[in-house]
């Protein structure tokens, strides 16, 4: 509408224009239109070349569909033509038609009859060859169909000639599944010693039967599993579970005894032979008994290892077998018919089975009664109960037997079936097949087959091993991962994903835990109470050279025993982690009774408690003076604060390592270069607390045996403290090999075996998440106090040694004396004699490092002594300097030799002696030019001993001022 009204409008617009009288506006109007006439007739001429094309198209196509319309209309009337003939023709020939299909489905008939009598001709072989390359599931279904098609009364059942060949397929059956029942047992309880290179990992079974189909292109006993599971479906086509079920279960028993007598021979055989070429020294039986003795255990363990191994398999075959026939057609239902309702046949008769001969075999090598095997199952399992009172009747009668048969005056009969000659073929036949059958048993035991009929040649059964409580700690570990992954496999056969903490303990368990606990355990706690009373028995022996190269120093042997102790208690805790706890305690105990045995010795030793031999003369004994100054706490303060003391305890880390060596040596020559510190105030406190009294030979420790044995018990309790320590840092750790480490010649009785799953680790971490290590630290904290008492009173009693000596020498002795009497004093000698003595002595039985320690600053210490003791000099004259400076010289020169330094403090007591040779105003001008040297009491002493020596011209107190006056100017 829009176009439209566009377009009237503008046709009035030009209507105006033309009718307008402007002649100039009507020309350029009438242009304008006849352009637009001719652009719209240029856009006419474009629509009709564009669509001309397709419209000759159209016409084309529509002429081609006629012609075919037409086409197909004359080929439908000559198809309708010529089926209205054929009709024709069959409505004349439908008879004759008839006829003839009647008869090609007769002979149709025929020729499968004859091809199906043919290939049953074939079944036998067929059977047979399927049968050879183990695919029982073909040969079990094509013998059934077989069978199935003679047994059907409309066909090949009216065979006459097929009648023997049907009796003949029924007895394959038969024997098939005996076959079949054979190849169950063979798989289940196959043989894996005879090669040593399968002997040390079994094939891994499970109940997992998810679409498993036999082919013929594979090899079914490739897979063991499958191979069960095909067995099985055999046996289900042949519908002869029922009586699998029963061959398996009345079996097991037999089957798993005769698995151990394997497994026996077995280790007999293979393994024996292996310890005995370690020791080409011994030949013959001297050598295998010389193995056994010293081998036994692993014997035991070996042998143990080749049961379970058995063992996990016969446990994995038989689940599944009986997965398959749960997975079978009315399963459950044939093996709650088949099995006997003390005896079932499922998983846990099996396992249970399994732990019954499990637990004799152990009872025999710990030398227990079998009743506590049977006392580990519940009181209402009658299985076992049965079991046990069969096998008792059975080895009564054995019992009864071998006795009549091995009595001095045995009865013989006059006609007996077991004197004749076809008593003695079939006793022959059957020991021949007997050793064919079993080649994997030993000379020895193919020798030990009991005659049936004679009842001889009937011996005892050796065992691998001495029967002991000790094999306990070589097989918990494997006997408990076994029982673990038995359970583990229950668990997931009975589809339970409880964690293993939370499942039943089964019997196997509480059996060995109940024996290690109720029976193992004692007996190590008496075991180790009486090796500790031998060993404490004399505490302060030492040993007489080092006895093993992880002790550094010459010990005490009770801390080696002790050391050994732990080492074995900390192999049984390798061996039995289940009871960490309680080893781990007592541990703590033996530790805790050796510290209080050391302290009480260390006590004896400084005579800090009375001995019953001192009851005679308690009077007369005296404390030693290092001990009273040990007592005194702000004494041991300045020892512990003193830098040298701080630097031993740096390096006392690594004195026991020799990786560390060349550190140590290093850190040594960096002390050596520094300079010494000030020890006035470790002196100082020494001497204050004996005052003007005398040390008299009472007050020291001058027995070289007890000097020697504070030593040994110092470096003894260091060690066994670092050794515990080392202990306690590999359980913090959760490191089982980093505990086995520290023990490799002194350990457990057998080989730890760290492989085990991480047991150990997770047993120990939950011990220490309980905290129970932490007495251990208190221990340790103990034993170094002890240790360090021992040091520090060594360097006490060397202080009071020089106090027994230096006292009476500067106190008592004459230095007015003549030119004859200028040699040193006596004590002065004797003092540098005792101090070599001392050196030799503790340097035989310490680290060079702690004597070293022992002896550091002892020349100050003297020096300290010399100078504050001139004040009890009553008198002297130039030759008594020279005398007490010659005495100094000696100290300075044997405490050099043993410092392996140059004792430059006794030069400050050099340089105070000398100074009496000097006036007491030369003294006050050395004072004024080089500082004061020593303190104002000290040269007081010294200005008092000049005044009452040498007539001075000086008077004494106004020397004294002039010296108040220096020290108040200068200091």
């Amino acid at each position: 509408m829009a176009d439209g009204g566009a377009q009237v409008q503008k046709l009035v617009e030009i209507i105006n224009e033309l009718t307008s009288d402007d002649r100039a506006r009507r020309d350029e109007i009438k242009d304008e239109v006849k352009r637009e006439l001719d652009t719209k007739g240029e856009l006419l001429e474009a629509v009709f070349q564009r669509h001309h094309d397709m419209f000759l198209d159209s016409v084309r196509a529509f002429v081609d569909v006629a012609d075919c319309m037409e086409d197909s209309k004359s080929r439908l009337d000559t198809l309708k033509q010529g089926l209205q003939q054929c009709k024709l023709l069959l409505q004349i020939n439908r008879k004759t038609v008839e006829q003839l299909w009647l008869e090609s489905q007769e002979h149709t008939h025929m020729v499968k009859l004859l091809e199906q009598i043919e290939k049953i001709r074939t079944v036998p072989n067929d059977v047979d060859a399927l049968m050879e390359t183990k695919h029982h599931v073909h040969a079990a279904k094509l013998l059934t169909r077989t069978t199935s098609s003679l047994d059907d009364g409309d066909s090949l059942g009216r065979v006459r000639a097929l009648h023997e060949l049907h009796r003949g397929l029924n007895d394959r059956v038969i024997s098939m599944h005996k076959v079949l029942i054979q190849e169950l047992n063979d798989t289940i309880y196959a043989d894996i010693f005879l090669n040593r290179a399968t002997s040390v990992a079994p094939f891994e079974f499970g109940p997992n039967l998810q679409s498993v189909t036999e082919t013929l292109e594979e090899d079914p006993t490739t897979n063991p599993q499958q191979y069960l599971v095909f067995t099985m479906n055999a046996l289900a086509v042949l519908q002869r579970i029922p009586d699998t079920i029963k061959a398996l279960r009345d079996g097991l028993k037999s089957q798993l005894s005769h698995t151990i007598n394997k497994a026996l021979a077995y280790a007999e055989e293979f393994i024996l032979p292996t310890f005995v070429s370690r020791d080409e020294s011994f030949a013959g039986k001297e050598a295998t008994a010389r193995a056994e003795d010293q081998s036994g255990p692993m014997f035991l363990v070996a042998l143990l290892s080749h049961v379970y191994v058995r063992m996990s398999r016969i446990f994995s075959g038989h689940a599944t077998v009986l997965a398959a026939i749960r997975n079978s057609r009315h399963g459950e239902k044939m093996l709650r018919t088949a099995s006997d309702h003390l005896r079932p046949y499922n998983e846990e008769n099996v396992w249970r089975l399994i732990q019954l001969e499990i637990e004799m075999l152990l009872c025999q090598y710990l030398g227990q009664d079998e009743q506590l095997a049977i006392s580990s199952f519940s009181e209402d399992d009658s299985m076992i109960r049965l079991l046990h009172k069969s096998v008792s009747t059975v080895s009564k009668k054995d019992q009864v037997n071998t006795r009549r048969a091995f009595s001095e005056n045995p009865t013989e009969t006059l006609f007996s079936f077991s004197r004749s000659q076809n008593a003695i073929e079939e006793t022959s036949f059957d020991k021949e097949r007997s050793l064919r059958q079993d080649s994997s048993l030993s000379q020895d035991s193919r020798h030990a087959l009991v005659d049936t009929y004679t009842n001889r040649n009937v011996p005892a059964v050796r065992l691998l091993c001495e029967p002991s409580s000790l094999n306990i700690a070589g097989i918990f570990k494997i006997t408990v991962l076994f029982a673990k992954n038995i359970t583990s496999l229950q668990a997931e056969i009975r589809g339970n994903k409880e964690p293993t903490s939370t499942r039943p303990r089964c019997a196997l368990m509480k059996f060995l835990e109940g024996y290690v606990k109720h029976a193992f355990l004692v007996e190590v706690a008496q075991d180790v109470k009486d090796k500790f009373h031998t060993a404490t028995e004399f505490v302060d022996k030492p040993t007489d050279d080092h006895t093993c190269e992880y002790a550094p120093r010459i010990l005490l042997k009770s801390a080696l025993a002790v050391n050994d102790l732990i080492g074995q208690l900390c192999g049984l805790f390798l061996d039995l982690p289940h009871f960490s706890s309680d080893i781990l305690k007592e541990m703590i105990n033996v530790l805790r009774n050796f510290t209080d045995t050391c302290t009480g010795h260390y006590h004896r030793l400084a005579r800090l408690v009375r001995t019953r031999h001192s009851s005679v003369s308690r009077n007369k004994e005296k404390g030693l003076l290092s001990a009273e100054w040990l007592k005194k706490k702000h004494i041991m303060k300045t020892i512990h604060e003193s830098s040298n003391y701080r630097k031993l305890k740096e390096v006392e880390e690594h004195l026991y390592s020799s990786v560390e060596r060349e550190v140590i040596s290093e850190k040594k020559q960096e002390e050596e270069e520094e300079e010494s510190k000030d020890s006035a105030e470790e002196t100082s406190v020494l001497l204050k607390h004996i005052a003007d009294r005398y040390v008299s030979k009472s007050d020291t420790l001058t027995d070289p045996h007890a000097l020697r044995s504070i030593a040994n018990l110092h470096e003894s309790m260091a060690w066994i403290s670092k050794r515990i320590d080392l202990v306690l840092q590999a359980l913090v750790n959760r490191s089982p090999q980093q505990l086995s480490e520290m023990w490799v010649d002194v350990g457990p009785v057998y080989d730890v075996l760290l492989d085990d799953e991480g047991l150990t680790q997770e047993l120990i971490e939950l011990l220490v998440t309980q905290n129970q290590p932490a007495p251990l630290k208190d221990i340790i904290s103990d034993i170094r106090k002890v240790s360090d008492c021992c040091l520090v009173l060594l360097r006490l009693e060397i202080r009071s040694h020089c106090l027994m000596h230096l006292l009476p020498a500067v106190r008592k002795s004459n230095y007015n004396c003549d030119v004859e009497q200028i040699e040193a004093d006596p004590q002065v000698v004797l003092l540098c004699k005792d101090l070599s003595a001392l050196h030799e002595l503790l340097l035989a039985s310490l680290h060079p490092l702690k004597v070293a320690y022992l002896f550091d600053d002892l020349d100050a210490f003297v020096s300290e002594v010399l100078v504050q003791n001139l004040i009890h000099i009553k008198k002297y004259n130039e030759h008594g300097v020279r005398r007490m400076c010659r005495g100094i010289f000696a100290l300075q020169q044997a405490i050099s030799t043993i410092t392996k330094k140059r004792a430059v403090e006794l030069d400050r007591a050099m340089k105070y002696y000398e100074l009496l040779n000097e006036r007491p105003s030369e003294v006050l001008q050395g004072l004024y030019a080089n500082g004061c040297a020593y303190t104002e009491e000290e040269y007081r002493a010294l200005f008092k001993l000049m005044s009452v020596s040498q007539p001075w011209p000086e008077d004494h107190d106004d020397m004294l001022r002039q010296l108040a006056d220096v020290f108040h100017n200068l200091v």
